[in-house]
């Protein structure tokens, strides 16, 4: 029997995996660690992402948090660029799939993308009110709908990879259904331990879909 050819398909997924890889390792030197702000949640990012009141946010206010915003600004101006690449990755691997469950799930990976942005526009709307000498009340009203919009498109996305893709790669399947669980459970209960354990897990995932993508196209099952 000859090798399974490496299709157009197995290239993407595995480019957009790399990328996804290398864009979350710019992300992370990007945005800085500020005292307060994180809250348990695994980290500032996630901390600001989360944050409901003005108390929240405080760690930001203020002249002496004007370089901490503005790094937070770069950071968001770059997190635009990531929904494309673990979205797009997400799709290019639900359109290996057949049926509805791979089918709603390309559609939730792509509204990830318009829902991430969304999400950095709303933080930049944070970090300018701040900088005005508010205390954020206003984008904080805004925030929660736009963080879990698009918590829930990656949860949905996530989901339908792991049951799409359990039986065939079960690590790549096994650590997709325990990534979105996670989103899920933080939704619940807005436990930071919870929130730990996602970061975790997503990392584990976008490891997985790295060495199942990769060696996808550089070792063709026969």
């Amino acid at each position: 029997m000859r090798p399974r050819s490496v299709g157009a398909l197995d290239r993407l997924s595995a480019a957009l995996a790399v990328g996804t890889a290398l864009w979350a390792l710019l992300l992370l030197s990007a945005f800085p660690e500020v005292d307060g702000l994180a809250r348990g949640h695994g980290g500032s990012v996630l901390g600001l992402e989360l944050a409901t009141l003005p108390a929240h946010v405080a760690p930001l206010a203020g002249d002496a948090a004007e370089p901490a915003r503005r790094a937070f600004d770069r950071g968001h101006a770059l997190d635009m660029v990531f929904p494309l690449f673990y979205g797009g990755l997400l799709a290019a691997l639900l359109w290996r799939g057949r049926g509805p469950t791979s089918a709603l799930g390309r559609v939730a990976a792509v509204l990830t993308v318009p829902a991430d942005v969304r999400e950095n526009l709303v933080l930049w709307d944070l970090t300018a009110e701040l900088d005005a000498g508010g205390d954020g009340t206003v984008a904080l009203a805004a925030l929660p709908l736009a963080t879990w919009t698009k918590w829930s498109c990656l949860a949905a996305a996530l989901a339908a990879t792991g049951v799409q893709e359990a039986r065939v790669h079960e690590l790549l399947g096994g650590t997709a259904l325990l990534a979105a669980g996670a989103i899920v459970t933080l939704g619940l209960t807005g436990a930071p331990l919870v929130a730990q354990v996602m970061n975790a897990s997503l990392v584990v995932f976008y490891a997985a879909a790295v060495v199942t993508t990769v060696r996808a196209v550089t070792t063709p099952t026969r």
